[in-house]
């Protein structure tokens, strides 16, 4: 129910005539069938072949909700009723796995070769709705868009080899590949992503383990069509540059030209058998690539627009000590950091010194730790955990082309400034008893409380209805929560 709107034709005060009711609704009946089939084979030349492939089949059939129903508008105009009474949905996913291991010659190298493809096809209905309700008002948006579908297929190859310069030094290199075709409702319909691998393991002291590892790639794409989904689903023209328009210079991240450089360093130090201590840390940095950026066959000196770069870094430390064989303990801490910066323009006016550089970095602190004990030797376990998570986002903006512009001092409501932080805090406790009735069949008891709690400037103070606002707001934004979790297993094992 609307408060702003208890009876029928009561205006809201500040916007007039609304809707009395929101509607929403559960996740819709679903069903999911999986096959998967695996298996191995030794070659000679000491080779071994390994193949795991996995079939899925997700349908979803269960009646489509009308569009709201809080005036006679769905009954007395055609073009808001439901094109079809139901999705018809039919999902197909497949995946497979090749590794291939061997050690063909008489020295100590190692190769390695890995293939991966998964397809994702959907068949689902693809119905053309012809009008919309606006925000569950009286206003109809006559616009026919179709729903599309987006199909894809992803394949990787990595091809390298380890080998053993001496008791304590090996090295490793290697070639990979990364190659998307996406059907025509995406703006890159194919991408290639080629990369180096090369990787360092000594063995300096009997307790001392380092691993340094680097992965440079790049990543392109065969032309970016900036409307590609309207002119699919909404049978737009080619130049299309109308309402809901995507402007020519925007590139989205997941299908953006893009160079790329990652370092990860793993160290571990085991002074006493019991007691292993690991520090890591990564690096990466994604630089993304204006490649192509040309409108009417003009190449403008613009700036790409979306995101421009990434930066991001984590350092950690695990400790795990086992002071006998029927107790042993874990902890551990990791911090991460992450800088991305974005550009962006303003449509009206059109003008450069409305242009703004987003900079956001988002920081996330994770403690954990864990007791795993013994009982009654080979009948009854006890495990306990805990993790706890905090993330700070931060973002600041400014517009890069704002020095004596008249444009820009005329429009203050497109001028960036700096946002209020988000804060975000998760919690989780779990405990566990296992119980092992015979040797192939394990009884489990478990328990877990989850808690989550945020702090978002943008939805703190969102309610269903607001105050000179026409809109319902159902399912905005995530509210803090406690969960409590009781459940019981039984596993019996296959030897």
């Amino acid at each position: 129910d609307n408060p702003c709107n208890p009876t029928p034709g009561a205006p809201c005060p500040g916007v007039g005539s609304t809707a009395q009711f929101g509607t929403t609704s559960l996740p819709p009946d679903n069903q999911a069938h999986t096959f998967n089939i695996g298996g191995g084979i030794n070659l000679p030349y000491r080779t071994r072949v390994k193949g795991n492939f996995t079939y899925s089949l997700r349908l979803q059939n269960q009646d489509s909700q009308q569009q709201p129903y809080s005036n006679g508008l769905p009954g007395a105009n055609v073009d808001l009723r439901l094109p079809e009474k139901s999705l018809h949905g039919v999902v197909h996913t497949f995946l497979g796995n090749i590794d291939v291991t061997s050690r063909p010659f008489q020295i100590p190298l190692t190769m390695f070769f890995k293939y991966r493809i998964y397809d994702l096809e959907d068949d689902s209905s693809t119905p053309t709705f012809q009008a919309f309700i606006i925000n569950d008002q009286n206003t109809v948006l006559a616009a026919p868009r179709r729903a599309g579908r987006f199909d894809y297929t992803r394949q990787n190859a990595d091809l390298g080899g380890r080998y053993q310069l001496n008791s304590f030094t090996a090295v490793t290199a290697g070639i990979g590949w990364e190659g998307w075709d996406r059907n025509d409702n995406w703006e890159v319909s194919h991408t290639d992503e080629v990369f180096a691998k090369a990787a360092l393991d000594m063995t300096p002291a009997e307790w001392v383990l380092i691993r340094l590892a680097y992965q440079p790639s790049i990543r392109r794409g065969d032309g970016y069509t900036a409307n590609a989904s309207l002119m699919e689903n909404f049978g737009a023209p080619g130049g299309f540059s109308g309402t809901g328009a995507q402007t020519y210079q925007l590139r989205k991240f997941n299908q953006a030209d893009r160079n790329r450089h990652r370092v990860d360093l793993m160290v571990q130090f085991t002074p006493v058998d019991e007691l292993s201590i690991s520090p890591s840390g990564s690096y990466k940095f994604d630089n993304y690539i204006a490649s192509g950026l040309q409108h009417d066959g003009n190449t403008p000196a613009n700036q790409q627009l979306g995101l421009q770069s990434v930066v991001s870094w984590s350092a950690g430390l695990d400790i795990n000590w086992t002071p006998s064989d029927r107790i042993s303990f874990s902890t551990g801490y990791v911090h991460e950091s992450i800088f991305q910066k974005q550009r962006q323009t303003f449509r009206n006016p059109l003008d450069p010194s409305l242009d703004w550089i987003s900079n956001s970095t988002d920081t996330i602190d994770t403690f954990h730790a864990a007791i795993k004990a013994n009982l009654i030797p080979h009948k009854l376990d006890l495990i306990l955990s805990g993790a706890y998570s905090f993330a700070l986002g931060r973002v600041e903006q400014y517009n890069p082309n704002a020095t004596g512009s008249a444009v820009f001092a005329a429009n203050p409501n497109a001028q960036a400034m700096r946002w209020p932080s988000f804060e975000d805090a998760y919690t989780r406790v779990d405990a566990s008893v296992e119980w092992h009735l015979m040797k192939a069949l394990t009884a489990r008891f478990f328990y877990a409380f989850e808690r989550f709690t945020q702090s978002n400037w943008q939805t703190d103070q969102l309610t269903p209805s607001l105050q000179n606002v026409g809109a319902i707001f159902l399912g905005a934004d995530v509210k803090n929560y406690n969960a409590h979790i009781l459940g019981a297993t039984l596993r019996y094992r296959f030897d």
